[in-house]
């Protein structure tokens, strides 16, 4: 039978970093997909939406342009994981 001291030992000798990258690489494509699936709904790390909107990026020269835009996003966005 393993005491807690020798339990308490094999504990504290855990690579809890390597445990982890591990776990990431194995699960790198969920992960890539979750991400994906956040950015496609405008949303940060915080679940707060990413700025500025389409309305107010300066990369879409009208209004209109912006509209469709985000029309499309809708169209092809994933229901959230």
């Amino acid at each position: 039978m393993t005491t807690i001291a020798e339990k308490a030992k094999l504990f504290r000798e855990l690579d809890v970093r390597v445990i982890i990258v591990e776990k990431l690489k194995k699960d790198k494509e969920y992960l890539l997909q979750l991400n994906k699936d956040q950015l496609l709904r405008g949303r940060d790390n915080k679940d707060n939406y990413l700025s500025p909107k389409h309305s107010e990026n300066s990369f879409f020269k009208t209004p209109e342009a912006a509209a469709r835009y985000a029309a499309w996003k809708m169209k092809v966005q994933k229901a959230p994981v």
